[in-house]
């Protein structure tokens, strides 16, 4: 059995039935050469690759709720649920790709099943470049994966699909299949398990006192600084009650240029990224008369995960970097944000000795009582007011069952009480970017997509 971290469970009680949560990814690929059909191809696939994987599993609760959920192994699951094909009569546009996912990214995975699923498209009126424009129609398919975030964070998330794929068109299948599905043990015996663990756990936990008590010092020496506080999370028109309808919009943007606009101004890529977004986010807020006279408060996350940690559950501290999107210049707004987010990941380097590893008796149960409480209204459950995320991928090209991969557009999720995520991730040479909204607060995506092109000219130029 594998138990579920606190952080693990938490999204599982962050998840309403407007917010699911799930990460995910549109991925093109170019099935030129393949010998028979994409979806034969990769059903197949996914039939050998699983067990490799941590998907190939379902989710059991712990007796009385006195310890955290688990993970138990299956010797296979039903695929015929788990990837299907899109029907289609007649080959699929960008647009129509687009509301499929749209339609499926609001659907909750069900955890009594394997936690995953996978949507095929093998008839597409489009192809795709290598930097993921699309092109004209051509041997190119398209699967829609999303996984649900208590198996994994954004690392995690590609590690995942590390499995998946190949360095090289022709797959390696080095993992033997199961023989059985895994079980727990009787309730009895599974509780006296957890009472022992709890034990050495508290035990560990006061060996770690003084330790934990120096980080907690460190930390409110940091705190004490005023040029270390954060800013207040503004209020907008647009951020209210996050509905059930969904816009999405794939883009991708040249590496090299975002590069070269943060090495210019003395920055990193994410930096790069932040104020690009910044710099769509004025556009937007401006056209729709909500522009404040303060910072947008960013909800972001740092990967804390060491190899220790193993490849894939939740390890990531929140950072809310402030978003400047109240300065009209584009350099000294790139400035106010590289300053505010060195303030973060600071902040989450020292706050990172103070997360613990151990969970404590019906501390399952106790979390879903208090999440179900902050999420009943529909409003933010933590500070922010859009989600801006970047998260490494491969920069060689991988390949899935044979079929090259030519774009891994993330596909993010909107958490209670926010109206936009825009989620980044590399492949290759271009950044693929997800950009979600909702609809009722923030309709013409595809407007957002072109101003974060027109910022990124913006800071080349700046």
């Amino acid at each position: 059995m594998r138990r579920l971290r606190p952080d693990d469970d938490y999204m599982i009680r962050l998840e309403t039935e407007n917010t699911p949560q799930h990460i995910g990814a549109l991925q093109h690929y170019d099935c030129s050469g393949l010998d028979g059909s994409f979806f034969d191809a990769v059903a197949a696939h996914f039939a050998r690759r699983l067990p490799a994987t941590p998907l190939l599993c379902r989710r059991r609760r712990a007796p009385l709720g006195y310890d955290a959920d688990v993970w138990l192994d299956l010797a296979g699951c039903d695929l015929s649920y788990h990837v299907q094909r899109v029907p289609t009569d007649a080959p699929m546009s960008p647009a129509e790709v687009r509301a499929f996912i749209e339609a499926k990214v609001v659907e909750r995975i069900d955890l009594t099943r394997p936690p995953f699923m996978v949507y095929l498209f093998d008839k597409l009126s489009h192809g795709a470049d290598e930097s993921g424009a699309p092109t004209g129609p051509g041997s190119v398919g398209a699967i829609y994966l999303k996984v649900h975030h208590c198996v994994a964070d954004g690392v995690g998330f590609q590690n995942i699909v590390g499995l998946l794929t190949d360095p090289t068109p022709e797959p390696v299948y080095d993992v033997p299949p199961r023989d059985a599905d895994e079980k727990a043990p009787p309730a009895a015996l599974w509780m006296a398990r957890s009472a022992a663990r709890f034990r050495r756990e508290a035990r560990l936990k006061q060996a770690q006192s003084a330790q934990r008590n120096s980080a907690r010092a460190a930390y409110r020496a940091f705190r004490a600084d005023p040029a270390n506080r954060r800013a207040p999370t503004p209020v907008l028109k647009l951020a209210q009650k996050t509905g059930l309808q969904r816009r999405y919009l794939p883009l991708s943007l040249p590496l090299d240029r975002v590069r070269a606009a943060g090495k210019r101004l003395g920055g990193s890529v994410n930096d790069a990224f932040l104020a690009v977004a910044a710099g769509a986010l004025r556009r937007t807020l401006i056209e729709v008369d909500d522009l404040p006279d303060q910072p947008l408060v960013a909800v972001a996350a740092r990967s804390y995960r060491k190899p220790e940690h193993g490849l894939f559950g939740n390890r990531i501290i929140t950072l809310n970097p402030s978003i400047h999107v109240e300065l009209a210049d584009p350099v000294e707004r790139f400035k106010a944000i590289q300053r505010s987010t060195a303030i973060e990941v600071e902040r989450a380097r020292l706050t990172e000795p103070l997360i613990s590893e151990f969970d404590s008796p019906f501390g399952a149960r106790k979390r879903y009582a208090d999440y179900a409480r902050r999420t009943a209204g529909g409003q933010a459950v933590i500070a922010g007011n859009v989600t801006l995320s970047n998260v490494p991928g491969p920069a060689e090209p991988v390949y899935l069952a044979g079929a090259r991969m030519l774009t891994n557009y993330p596909t993010p999720i909107l958490g209670s009480g926010r109206f936009l995520n825009i989620t980044l991730r590399r492949y290759c040479e271009h950044l693929d970017l997800g950009i979600m909204t909702d609809p009722e607060q923030l309709g013409d995506v595809d407007a957002l997509g072109q101003y974060l092109a027109d910022a990124l000219d913006e800071l080349a130029r700046a």
